[in-house]
């Protein structure tokens, strides 16, 4: 006798067949959405049924139901959160309230469901990730030009920089100067550039001067590339790269801070700033102009995930100045062109 009741306990199996708990859902677009526990029984042997939902490593469940005590509960996380008159299509009373229907899902219900069924002869339990999205509420990509004096002299010693000279009028200029003289000290031009320059020339000291009380908008310069998304989940993956004019190359920027702060509701607000500095810029590409994107990469559960990008042009120790006209003279490595600047109020 009790070796038949022993047996007849090892062959009751509670067992889970299928767990169905939606992989991605955008926050603030589903009324509700259904997680389904499909598991079988022996309703002979398994007695005392206890299906349970958890979230997360939370001990206590989120849903509760023991269908011999046709006791449903919630817990006061999930309370008003879950329709507790929805049932799966069964009659089955030892099945037919096992599933979960969430109203209104936000990102707060993001996280790893798991699906415990017990009895007193058996236990069987599944677990699956749903991650509630939600694409930024602001996205913004922008540069801040930095006032950089090791850049500026890094800048005035390399092919295709850029030198402040003062016309006869006494008005400031802009050439663009070549390399460093044959003895090694800065030169103000060679044979390539004499065309450019202004007939009267000053010492290098009068050049560092002139170089200190130009406008701080056109000095020489570095600038700091910013990339700033909000209330954003989950965390996203950001990348900043430059684009070649003809939008056939891409360079990744190695050399990225990210700093992360997460709101009171749950969700990020993500910066990614990199520095770059003009004297490379022309040295590396031969030229004044750069097209950056900045890439944005949610998880969604498509093929290519949620994208968004955006581009700005950045154009080496240029910023706008109202009411003026420049001259300015971009050299690079294969050749050179006067461009006129015009900036009105």
């Amino acid at each position: 006798m009790t070796s038949h009741l022993f047996m007849s306990i090892c062959n009751a199996k509670v067992e889970i067949q299928s767990l169905f708990v939606p992989r991605f859902v955008e926050n603030g677009t589903e009324d509700s959405i259904i997680l389904d526990c499909l598991y079988t029984l022996d309703p002979n042997e398994d007695s005392n049924l206890v299906v349970k939902w958890f979230l997360n490593d939370d001990p206590e469940p989120i849903y509760q139901w023991i269908p011999e005590l046709k006791a449903r509960h919630a817990s006061k996380r999930l309370q008003g959160r879950i329709n507790m008159d929805f049932t799966v299509n069964t009659a089955d009373p030892l099945t037919q309230y096992r599933a979960l229907n969430i109203l209104r899902p936000t990102i707060d219900l993001s996280g790893k469901y798991s699906c415990h069924v017990l009895s007193l002869s058996s236990q069987d339990s599944e677990e699956e990730t749903m991650i509630v999205y939600a694409p930024p509420k602001s996205f913004d990509f922008n540069y801040t030009r930095n006032k950089d004096t090791e850049n500026q002299l890094a800048l005035r010693t390399r092919k295709g920089a850029h030198q402040w000279h003062y016309s006869q009028d006494g008005h400031p200029g802009h050439s663009a100067l070549g390399s460093t003289a044959p003895d090694g000290h800065y030169g103000d031009y060679n044979q390539h550039q004499h065309q450019h320059l202004p007939q009267h020339q000053h010492s290098p000291h009068d050049r560092d001067q002139q170089d200190r009380d130009m406008p701080p908008e056109w000095q020489p310069t570095s600038a700091t590339l910013s990339c700033q998304v909000r209330d954003v989940f989950p965390v996203p993956e950001m990348t900043i790269y430059r684009v070649s004019d003809d939008d056939s190359k891409t360079q990744v920027l190695t050399e990225i801070v990210q700093k992360i702060d997460r709101n009171a509701n749950g969700a990020y607000n993500v910066t990614i700033t990199s520095d770059i500095r003009d004297y490379e810029l022309i040295e590396t590409y031969g030229s004044h102009r750069s097209n950056y994107e900045c890439l944005l990469l949610l998880p969604d559960g498509s093929k290519n995930n949620y994208q968004r990008k955006k581009r700005i042009t950045y154009l080496t120790g240029v910023c706008s100045i109202t009411g003026v006209e420049w001259k300015t003279s971009f050299l690079d490595a294969t050749q050179d062109s006067d461009i006129i600047l015009s900036f009105n109020s």
